[in-house]
C-alpha cells in the first residue's frame, strides 16, 4: 500500500507539471465516459431496474394477439397451482367532474387480487373486497395520491367521493406516493374500480382483459405456460364456439419484458455505437500517453538501472492511467448529468419506463468500472512498452531521450489506424440513420396537416345512450364548431391519420369466395375537405349518407389497385365482417393517406360514413372515442381557447383531450427515427472530433522526430513540396488503411441496423463513399498543419540541436 500510494503521489505530479496533456486527456475520457454513462442511465433505467414491486421478476402477463377474452381468464383462474396470484385488469379512461370542469383521466377496472399480486397497499383506507366485482355492489374506488390530492388536499378519507362517468364512487383507498404503476396499455391512471365480470362480459368473445399473475417461487414461467395450455385446451373442449374465429395461442412473458420489449433494440444500438466513442477516446489517450512515455525513456532506464523490477515500472506506468480515468470518469459523470437531460427530451414519448430514468448508485457503479477498465485499456500499450527498455543504448545518449523506436512508431501508427476505422464504423451508421430520417420525412402522407387542429372526444357511456341521441350531439358539434370565425372545415374521424391505431377488418367483395384484410376509418362527409385528400374517381360522402340510407364507402388506390386492377372499383360492393352484415356500395376513391406510421408500407383503406356505423361495427368504442379535424385559416394555436370554449357550451360534461396540430402529431410521427438519427450523429461528430485529433496529434509526434532528417533532406536540396509529400504520404497512408478496414467492418455491421432503416440500404453506396471521401479529408486537414510545420525547418538550427 505504502509503494501504491507513492506511485499515485509521483504519477499526480507528474500530471500537475504538464496541465496541457493532462486537461486534453481528462476531457477526452470525459466525453467518451459521459456518453457512455448517460446512455447506460437510459438503458438501465428503462431495460435493467426491476420493475418497483417486491420480487417482480416473478411477475407474468398473458397476451394473445391482443388481450384475452374473459372466459379464457376465468378458466385459467379456476383451479390453477402455479401462480400465488393471478389478477385482471381492463384499461379504461373516465371522465372526473369536479366543481369548475370536466376532465378525461386514466384508470382501470381491476380484480380485487390486483394490488395484493403487485404488493402494494394503500398509504390511507383499504384495498378492494372480494365482494366488490360483483355486480351491483356499491361503486368504490382506490385513488392516486396526486388525484387525492388534486380533489380533496387534506379532508379525511371517510365518505369522499368521485364523480365518474356521471356516476358517485366512494374513495375506500389512496394509493402511495411512491406507487408507479406499470405502463401496459395505459400511461398515468389516477382511479381503479372494481371489474365486475357479470355474465355478458363472461360469454362475449370480444370482451378482454390483460391477465396478470405472480408465480410461485418453485415454479418456472415453462411450468405455468403448460398449465395455462392445459386450461385453454379443456376449455376448447367445452366451448368449441369461443375458438372458431381464429386459433388463439396465448402465451406467458415476463411482465418487464412485455413493457420494454418494443424499445430494447434501439437502446442496444445506441450503446454499442456510444462504446465505440468510448474506444476512440482510449486510443486518443494512448497515443497521447505513448508520445509522453518516449519522452521519458530515459527516466525508465535511470529507474531500471537503480534497481528497479519491471513490474514496478509497469505499476508506475498503469497508476498514472488509472489516475487520469479517475478524473475523465469524474468529469464524465457531470457530463452524463447534463447530456441525460437532453437525451431524455429526444426520446420519443411513449417511450416506457421514462420516470426511471436518472444516475442511481448502479449508474455510478458502471462509471466507476469503467473508468477503470479504461484506465487499463488506455495504459496497456504505454505499460508494455515500459518492460523492455533497452539500457545501454539509453543511458549512453548522453542525457538525451532517444524518443521512441521503430516499435513506438508502429504502436502509434496501428492505433490510429484502429481510431479512423472505428470512427468510419460509427460514422457511416450514422449517415444511414440520417439518410433513413431524410427518406422518411420525405414520404407524403396524402393530406395536408397544415393548419389543422386535433381534439380527442370520449362520450361517457352513461350520457346519449341511443345512437340517434349520439349522432345528435356529434351534428351539434360539428355545426357549432363550424360557425366559428376563421374555422375552413370541421370533419370527425375515429382515429387520428398516423396514430397506429386504425383497425384492420377482414371484408368480402361480392362474386369472390375469398375474403380480403383493409384497414378501416369511420368518418364524417367533411373528412376528405378537412384533410384536402384528393378524390381520384366517383364522390365522398354527403349529408345524405344517414343511417336510413343505403350503406356505402369509399376506399383508397391501394385498396383499388390491388382488389379491382381491371375494373372500375366505383359501383364494386363489399361486406364487412359475417354474412349477416350488410352489402356495401362503392362510390369513391381517394388518394392514399398513411394511417400506420409514414415508414409503413400503404395498408388498402376504406371510409365508412360515420352515421351508417350502427350495424356495420362490433366495437362498443368506435362512435364514443372520436377525433375532431379541425381546419384554420391560420395558426391552430389561436382558436384553442375559443374552441374549447365552444365545447363547453355544447356539452360541460364532455372533456377535450390531446389538442394539438395535426403537423405536431406528424412530427411525433417520426420521433424514433430523429432519436436514433440526431443520436449516432451526436456520436459520431465526437468520434470524428477525436479522430482527426489523433492523427493530427500522431502527424505532429512523428514531425518532431524527424526534424534532423526533415533538415538533411532541405539542406540536400528538397523543395517544400516535396517535404509536403513526404509528410502526408505518410498520413494519408494511415488514413486510407483505417478507412479500408472500417468500411470492411462497417459492411458487415450495419446489416444490424437493417430493422431500423427506411428507404436506404444497409450497404448503401453512397454513404459509404461519402463518409470514406469526408474521412479521407479530414485525415489531409490533420496532416497538413504538421506538413506546413516541417516545411519551416531551418537545417542549420535542426543540425545544432543534434
Amino acid at each position: 500500500m505504502q509503494s501504491f500510494l507513492q506511485d499515485l503521489l509521483f504519477g499526480a505530479r507528474m500530471l500537475r507539471k504538464q496541465p496541457g496533456f493532462t486537461l486534453i486527456a481528462v476531457l477526452t475520457l470525459a466525453l467518451g465516459i459521459g456518453a457512455n454513462t448517460a446512455i447506460f442511465g437510459i438503458f438501465s433505467g428503462v431495460l435493467l431496474r426491476p420493475l418497483p414491486f417486491p420480487e417482480s421478476q416473478q411477475l407474468v402477463v398473458a397476451r394473445g394477439s391482443s388481450w384475452i377474452p374473459v372466459v379464457q381468464f376465468l378458466a385459467w383462474r379456476d383451479g390453477q397451482q402455479s401462480l400465488t396470484h393471478l389478477a385482471a385488469f381492463y384499461p379504461r379512461e373516465y371522465h372526473l367532474a369536479s366543481q369548475t370542469e370536466t376532465e378525461l383521466i386514466e384508470g382501470a377496472e381491476i380484480t380485487p387480487d390486483f394490488f395484493p399480486l403487485l404488493g402494494v397497499a394503500p398509504k390511507v383506507g383499504r384495498n378492494l373486497l372480494a365482494e366488490e366485482d360483483q355486480p351491483g355492489r356499491q361503486r368504490v374506488a382506490l385513488v392516486s395520491a396526486r388525484l387525492w390530492q388534486r380533489q380533496f388536499g387534506n379532508a379525511q378519507l371517510a365518505q369522499q367521493t368521485v364523480r365518474l362517468n356521471g356516476e358517485e364512487y366512494q374513495v375506500v383507498g389512496v394509493l402511495p406516493e411512491s406507487f408507479q404503476p406499470f405502463e401496459l396499455n395505459m400511461r398515468k391512471p389516477d382511479v381503479w374500480v372494481p371489474l365486475a365480470l357479470t355474465p355478458i362480459r363472461a360469454d362475449g368473445e370480444l370482451n378482454y382483459v390483460i391477465p396478470v399473475a405472480r408465480r410461485k417461487a418453485a415454479t418456472t414461467l415453462a411450468q405455468a405456460q403448460a398449465e395455462l395450455d392445459l386450461k385453454l385446451a379443456q376449455l376448447k373442449q367445452q366451448r368449441p364456439e369461443l375458438f372458431s374465429e381464429s386459433p388463439r395461442e396465448v402465451r406467458l412473458g415476463a411482465l418487464q419484458e412485455q413493457i420494454v420489449q418494443g424499445t430494447r433494440p434501439a437502446l442496444r444500438l445506441l450503446l454499442a455505437a456510444v462504446s465505440f466513442v468510448l474506444l476512440i477516446a482510449c486510443v486518443n489517450v494512448s497515443n497521447l500517453l505513448l508520445a509522453r512515455a518516449a519522452r521519458r525513456e530515459k527516466e525508465t532506464a535511470i529507474r531500471a538501472a537503480l534497481g528497479a523490477s519491471r513490474w514496478r515500472v509497469v505499476r508506475q506506468t498503469l497508476t498514472e492511467s488509472l489516475l487520469l480515468s479517475v478524473c475523465g470518469g469524474a468529469v464524465g459523470i457531470l457530463f452524463a448529468v447534463w447530456g441525460l437531460d437532453l437525451f431524455v427530451w429526444l426520446l420519443p414519448a411513449n417511450t416506457p419506463r421514462l420516470g426511471q430514468i436518472g444516475i442511481d448508485a448502479t449508474v455510478l457503479g458502471f462509471s466507476l468500472l469503467l473508468s477503470l477498465a479504461t484506465g487499463i485499456l488506455f495504459g496497456l500499450a504505454p505499460a508494455l512498452t515500459a518492460l523492455r527498455p533497452d539500457l545501454n543504448e539509453l543511458l549512453k545518449e548522453g542525457g538525451k531521450a532517444s524518443g521512441g523506436g521503430a516499435n513506438l512508431k508502429r504502436t502509434l501508427n496501428v492505433l490510429v489506424v484502429a481510431e479512423i476505422a472505428l470512427a468510419c464504423v460509427l460514422l457511416i451508421g450514422a449517415g444511414l440513420a440520417a439518410h433513413s430520417f431524410l427518406r422518411v420525412q420525405q414520404v407524403e402522407p396524402g393530406f395536408n396537416a397544415e393548419r389543422v387542429l386535433t381534439m380527442r372526444l370520449q362520450v361517457p357511456e352513461n350520457r346519449y345512450t341511443t345512437m340517434s341521441e349520439l349522432n345528435g350531439f356529434y351534428q351539434r358539434a360539428l355545426d357549432w364548431l363550424a360557425a366559428t370565425p376563421g374555422i375552413e372545415a370541421v370533419a370527425l374521424a375515429n382515429n387520428l391519420p398516423l396514430s397506429r391505431a386504425n383497425a384492420i377488418r377482414r371484408l368480402t367483395i361480392e362474386g369472390r369466395s375469398d375474403s380480403v384484410a383493409a384497414d378501416f376509418g369511420v368518418v364524417s362527409p367533411t373528412y376528405f375537405r378537412a384533410l384536402q385528400l384528393p378524390l381520384r374517381r366517383g364522390r365522398v360522402f354527403t349529408e345524405a349518407d344517414t343511417a336510413n340510407a343505403t350503406g356505402v364507402v369509399v376506399i383508397d388506390e391501394t385498396m383499388a389497385r390491388r382488389n379491382f386492377p381491371d375494373a372500375d372499383a366505383v359501383g364494386q360492393r363489399l361486406r364487412l365482417g359475417d354474412e349477416g352484415n350488410p352489402w356495401l356500395e362503392i362510390v369513391g376513391v381517394v388518394a392514399d393517406s398513411k394511417s400506420n406510421g409514414l415508414e409503413a408500407a400503404s395498408y388498402p383503406g376504406i371510409y365508412i360514413p360515420y352515421l351508417q356505423r350502427q350495424g356495420i361495427l362490433v366495437e362498443s368504442l368506435v362512435g364514443r372515442r372520436m377525433t375532431l379535424l379541425i381546419r384554420t385559416a391560420s395558426d391552430p394555436s389561436q382558436y384553442v381557447a375559443a374552441l374549447r370554449q365552444t365545447m363547453r357550451e355544447i356539452e360541460p360534461n364532455q372533456a377535450v383531450t390531446d389538442v394539438q396540430p395535426l403537423a405536431q402529431a406528424l412530427t411525433d410521427s417520426v420521433s424514433p427515427q430523429r432519436f436514433r438519427s440526431a443520436l449516432l450523429s451526436l456520436f459520431a461528430l465526437v468520434a470524428v472530433l477525436l479522430a482527426g485529433l489523433g492523427i493530427y496529434g500522431v502527424m505532429n509526434y512523428t514531425v518532431a522526430q524527424r526534424t534532423r532528417e526533415i533538415g538533411i533532406r532541405v539542406a540536400l536540396g528538397a523543395e517544400t513540396r516535396d517535404v509536403l509529400r513526404l509528410v502526408l504520404r505518410q498520413g494519408l497512408t494511415l488514413a486510407l488503411t483505417g478507412v479500408a478496414l472500417g468500411v470492411a467492418a462497417a459492411l458487415a455491421l450495419t446489416r444490424l441496423m437493417k430493422t431500423f432503416l427506411f428507404g436506404v440500404s444497409a450497404t448503401d453506396p453512397l454513404t459509404f463513399v461519402g463518409v470514406a471521401l469526408l474521412l479521407t479529408f479530414i485525415a489531409v486537414l490533420a496532416c497538413w498543419l504538421p506538413a506546413r510545420r516541417a516545411t519551416k525547418v531551418d537545417p542549420m538550427i535542426a543540425l545544432r540541436c543534434e
